[in-house]
Protein backbone atom coordinates (compact mmCIF):
# COMPACT_ATOMS: atom_id res chain seq x y z
CA UNK A 1 0.00 0.00 0.00
CA UNK A 2 1.13 3.42 -1.15
CA UNK A 3 0.24 6.81 0.83
CA UNK A 4 -0.72 10.47 0.22
CA UNK A 5 0.63 13.05 2.45
CA UNK A 6 -0.75 16.13 2.81
CA UNK A 7 1.66 18.55 5.19
CA UNK A 8 0.56 21.99 6.55
CA UNK A 9 -2.98 22.65 5.77
CA UNK A 10 -4.24 25.52 7.53
CA UNK A 11 -7.83 26.19 7.96
CA UNK A 12 -10.05 29.06 10.32
CA UNK A 13 -12.11 27.94 12.98
CA UNK A 14 -13.45 28.36 16.68
CA UNK A 15 -11.89 25.70 19.07
CA UNK A 16 -11.77 25.76 22.81
CA UNK A 17 -12.44 25.38 25.74
CA UNK A 18 -12.99 28.77 27.12
CA UNK A 19 -14.86 31.28 25.76
CA UNK A 20 -12.06 33.74 25.23
CA UNK A 21 -10.38 30.90 22.96
CA UNK A 22 -13.78 30.66 21.24
CA UNK A 23 -13.99 34.54 20.72
CA UNK A 24 -12.26 34.74 17.65
CA UNK A 25 -11.42 31.89 14.73
CA UNK A 26 -7.65 30.27 15.34
CA UNK A 27 -5.62 28.65 12.59
CA UNK A 28 -4.99 24.32 13.12
CA UNK A 29 -2.77 23.19 11.34
CA UNK A 30 -3.56 20.06 9.94
CA UNK A 31 -0.93 17.00 8.40
CA UNK A 32 -3.31 13.84 6.70
CA UNK A 33 -1.50 10.85 6.05
CA UNK A 34 -4.26 7.99 3.61
CA UNK A 35 -2.90 4.80 2.92
CA UNK A 36 -4.18 3.85 -0.73
CA UNK A 37 -3.45 1.15 -3.23
CA UNK A 38 -0.26 1.09 -5.65
CA UNK A 39 -1.50 3.36 -8.72
CA UNK A 40 -1.26 1.78 -12.20
CA UNK A 41 -2.19 4.07 -14.09
CA UNK A 42 -2.16 7.83 -14.70
CA UNK A 43 -5.84 8.45 -14.02
CA UNK A 44 -7.17 10.70 -11.07
CA UNK A 45 -9.71 8.33 -10.86
CA UNK A 46 -7.65 5.71 -9.57
CA UNK A 47 -6.36 7.50 -6.53
CA UNK A 48 -7.39 9.83 -3.83
CA UNK A 49 -7.88 13.31 -5.45
CA UNK A 50 -6.00 15.36 -2.70
CA UNK A 51 -8.18 18.31 -3.46
CA UNK A 52 -11.42 17.03 -2.89
CA UNK A 53 -10.44 15.85 -0.15
CA UNK A 54 -9.04 19.12 1.61
CA UNK A 55 -12.65 21.20 -0.09
CA UNK A 56 -14.79 18.10 1.97
CA UNK A 57 -12.88 18.96 5.22
CA UNK A 58 -12.88 22.04 4.85
CA UNK A 59 -16.48 23.33 6.09
CA UNK A 60 -16.25 20.63 8.92
CA UNK A 61 -13.50 22.57 10.46
CA UNK A 62 -14.73 25.98 9.97
CA UNK A 63 -18.21 25.42 11.27
CA UNK A 64 -16.26 23.21 14.17
CA UNK A 65 -18.50 23.35 17.41
CA UNK A 66 -15.80 21.14 19.35
CA UNK A 67 -14.01 22.60 22.10
CA UNK A 68 -10.95 19.71 21.92
CA UNK A 69 -8.71 19.38 19.08
CA UNK A 70 -8.87 15.93 19.68
CA UNK A 71 -13.11 15.25 18.95
CA UNK A 72 -12.26 17.68 15.57
CA UNK A 73 -10.04 15.39 14.33
CA UNK A 74 -11.78 12.72 14.83
CA UNK A 75 -14.70 14.22 13.34
CA UNK A 76 -11.85 14.71 10.47
CA UNK A 77 -10.84 11.47 10.21
CA UNK A 78 -14.34 9.61 10.41
CA UNK A 79 -15.26 12.17 7.47
CA UNK A 80 -12.27 11.10 5.34
CA UNK A 81 -13.29 7.21 5.62
CA UNK A 82 -16.32 7.60 4.92
CA UNK A 83 -16.07 9.71 1.68
CA UNK A 84 -12.56 8.55 0.34
CA UNK A 85 -11.27 4.86 -0.75
CA UNK A 86 -8.61 4.80 1.90
CA UNK A 87 -8.87 2.13 4.67
CA UNK A 88 -6.52 4.01 7.06
CA UNK A 89 -6.36 7.70 7.73
CA UNK A 90 -3.23 9.19 10.24
CA UNK A 91 -4.11 12.79 11.24
CA UNK A 92 -2.29 15.20 13.64
CA UNK A 93 -4.08 18.60 14.10
CA UNK A 94 -2.00 21.62 15.37
CA UNK A 95 -3.13 23.97 17.13
CA UNK A 96 -0.42 27.01 17.25
CA UNK A 97 0.16 29.26 20.44
CA UNK A 98 -1.89 26.90 22.43
CA UNK A 99 0.72 26.85 25.38
CA UNK A 100 2.96 30.13 25.97
CA UNK A 101 6.69 29.34 25.03
CA UNK A 102 5.68 26.38 22.78
CA UNK A 103 4.63 26.18 18.70
CA UNK A 104 1.68 24.49 18.66
CA UNK A 105 -0.36 21.58 21.06
CA UNK A 106 -1.07 18.32 18.83
CA UNK A 107 -3.02 15.37 18.53
CA UNK A 108 -2.63 13.01 16.58
CA UNK A 109 -4.51 9.41 15.77
CA UNK A 110 -4.55 6.97 13.55
CA UNK A 111 -8.20 5.52 12.30
CA UNK A 112 -9.20 2.13 10.28
CA UNK A 113 -12.01 1.82 8.42
CA UNK A 114 -13.16 -1.33 9.76
CA UNK A 115 -13.10 0.19 13.42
Amino acid sequence: MDKIIIKDLKYECHLGITEKERENKQTIILDIEIKTPQIKSDSIENTTNYSDLAKTIKPIIENNKSELIESLAETVTQTILKNFNTPEVKLTLKKPNAIINASYAAIEIKRKKDE
